[in-house]
């Protein structure tokens, strides 16, 4: 192999050899680094997330036990009991006296989508925030069974009673001398469950807790799933471990078949699992990021290298060449011709090539050191930067959850000593301890808003395609007693399919039918949905009949906490159209009104008509 061949494969193997070993060395300290942080973040998130159920659970029963505690409940509730017959009209208008006044108001505050009253003897409902239970037997259930001799949670099971998954919490009702009288039982919101374990401690995207029961179905909803509850089973790796009540961590695909870090616990108070996990790709995203940074780096400065040792081959042999033929001169007998031999010789020009040669090698060493500093630096700014946002997510989370607790507290103890001190209290004294409660609750509901609000755009779900006409029908079945109760009309037109975060799409439409039902006139709320299509957007419209709205106020009923009447006439917290506004600009639309006062609103918005974006609905 010739000198001029052997130069450059020479450079080569001395730049790139040691740079491929450092790579391959930093990529797999870098990989399992993030092994072992991304491990500790989920066991972590693991622990906070067991705190918030059980704190979860205990706030339910804690709840249900005052409202058992009450005055009313533990003297006048056992006279009302035992005075009258439940099928005369009077004691049925006095169970519907106490319903209103004192279970229904612990609904929403306790988080319960259903109060009853069981009779001790055959468990049958004689008290119900739900109408269609009362006068149901629930002698064989367990709630009912141990809620008469303390208080008791069932764990989650499948009414089918309901249609859907159920918690419920039960304690007894005794009177003032310690004797049992009913059963007090509650309906736990299972969708609180599913937002506390849904609830990303981090930045990663695909950070996913959930909960699955010992017969291997889900318990809450996973974030890559919907109506997955008791309905759905699962038997990953993580699943099955926890199952056999091992806690650890794995590598394993998950329910969609995906490779993911996953931490797995088995919770046995609960007869639960909690898994937590982490897509693999986005884990490793940061050290593959590293590793072709590095394999491009590389490849340069082989190439760089290979064009040095070329250049190099062709100095040396060029001036050898001029050296032999010199040579060949003097020996062929030509004395005449001048030899430049020594320090200005071919041997001196070797001597510069090579010293030159030093210098450019040098030179590109340097550069390559300066290029890693540079990776390094960027490196340190972005890890900078995520455990900033990081800690900026977590102190939003911890602070609304500091703000909530207190809140709750403060509402539920002002009620009890109310209660317990009603006797000792003035009217004004009454008077002030109401404000306190409504003052609690409205901090609590303008703090759940605000958190509602800030999540549109960071905790939204990808675009699917997503059928209006389906959603609007899902909003009007929750709307459904209050559509009832104002006698509304509402005409829903053919609608279309649209690329969208269909949980937002829910939101955005319930607020606009709401509001519509809401801000109603003297006659019965009539409220008309369509949409049309207008270039490259859907153009949708809700025009109801309502009191309207002054045009002077058109832009301010988009802005934070504006209200436009007083508190005492709407009820709400002034935040609904501005979450409304916030989740069309993220599905890169507008929103405006068209209204005057007496002559009712109609609102528009527009969504982008996407390739995959199909003609109206069939409805």
């Amino acid at each position: 192999m010739t000198l001029s061949k052997k130069l450059p494969l020479f450079f080569l193997l001395i730049a790139a050899a040691p740079l491929l070993v450092m790579g391959f060395i930093a990529f797999e300290n870098g990989r399992h680094t993030i092994q072992k942080q991304t491990i500790n973040h989920l066991f972590s998130t693991d622990i906070l997330k067991k705190a918030e159920l059980d704190g979860w659970l205990s706030e339910k029963t804690r709840h249900l036990e005052i409202l058992a505690n009450t005055h009313f409940m533990r003297t006048e509730f056992p006279f009302m009991l035992a005075g009258s017959n439940p099928n005369e009209p009077i004691w049925q208008a006095r169970a519907q006296e106490t319903e209103n006044l004192y279970l229904k108001p612990f609904l929403h505050g306790g988080g319960y989508f259903e109060l009853f009253v069981m009779e001790p003897k055959k468990g049958r409902i004689i008290l119900s925030t739900d109408k269609t239970q009362k006068g149901k037997i629930k002698h064989y259930q367990a709630f009912f069974r141990e809620g008469k001799t303390g208080t008791y949670i069932q764990n989650v099971y499948y009414s089918m009673s309901l249609g859907k998954p159920a918690m419920t919490v039960s304690t007894p009702l005794k009177d003032k001398d310690g004797n049992l009288i009913a059963v007090l039982a509650g309906r736990v919101d299972l969708s609180e469950l599913s937002d506390i374990m849904g609830r990303r401690s981090s930045l990663l995207k695909t950070e996913d807790t959930y909960l699955v029961n010992k017969f291997n179905f889900f318990v809450t909803e996973p974030i890559f799933g919907k109506g997955f509850a008791l309905k759905k089973s699962i038997h990953t790796e993580g699943v099955l471990l926890a199952l056999k009540q091992e806690s650890g961590h794995g590598f394993y695909e998950d329910y969609r078949g995906v490779p993911v870090m996953g931490v797995y616990e088995w919770i046995p108070e609960w007869e639960l699992a909690m898994i937590t996990e982490v897509d693999q790709n986005e884990a490793y995203a940061p050290i593959m990021g590293f590793r072709n940074t590095t394999a491009l780096l590389c490849l340069a400065i082989a190439c760089l290298a290979s064009g040095l040792g070329l250049l190099l081959a062709r100095t040396i042999t060029r001036p050898l060449a001029r050296l032999t033929d010199f040579a060949k001169a003097m020996g062929k007998g030509d004395l005449e011709t001048e030899i430049i031999f020594s320090d200005k010789g071919e041997i001196g020009n070797l001597a510069k090539t090579l010293d030159q040669m030093r210098s450019e090698l040098k030179e590109s060493l340097v550069s390559r050191a300066d290029l890693t500093r540079e990776v390094q630096r960027r490196k340190a700014t972005m890890a900078d930067l995520e455990r900033s946002n990081k800690e900026l997510e977590q102190f939003a989370y911890v602070a609304s959850h500091d703000l909530q607790e207190p809140l709750r507290m403060v509402a539920s103890y002002t009620q009890l000593l109310a209660q317990r001190y009603e006797n000792q209290l003035d009217e004004k004294a009454h008077k002030f301890i109401g404000y306190a409660v409504e003052g609690a609750t409205r901090m609590q509901g303008l703090v759940n808003d605000l958190l509602q609000l800030s999540r549109i755009g960071t905790r939204g779900n990808p675009f699917e395609e997503t059928d209006c006409h389906k959603v609007v029908q899902s909003v009007l079945k929750d709307l459904e007693r209050s559509i009832e109760e104002t006698g509304a009309q509402i005409q829903v037109e053919p609608l279309p399919t649209v690329m969208a975060d269909s949980t937002q799409l829910g939101m955005l439409f319930q607020n606009l039918i709401a509001n519509a039902i809401k801000f109603k006139g003297d006659s019965p709320p009539q409220v008309h949905i369509s949409a049309r299509q207008s270039d490259k957007e859907w153009v949708f419209q809700f025009r109801d009949n309502g009191i309207g709205i002054d045009p002077k106020y058109h832009e301010r009923v988009f802005v934070i906490f504006q209200r436009l009447h007083e508190r005492g006439q709407y009820e709400g917290s002034g935040i609904g159209l501005a979450i409304t506004k916030k989740i069309v600009e993220r599905h890169g639309g507008r929103i405006w009104i068209e209204s005057a006062e007496g002559k009712g609103t109609s609102f528009f918005f527009t969504l982008p008509i996407l390739n995959t974006t199909r003609s109206l609905s069939d409805g």
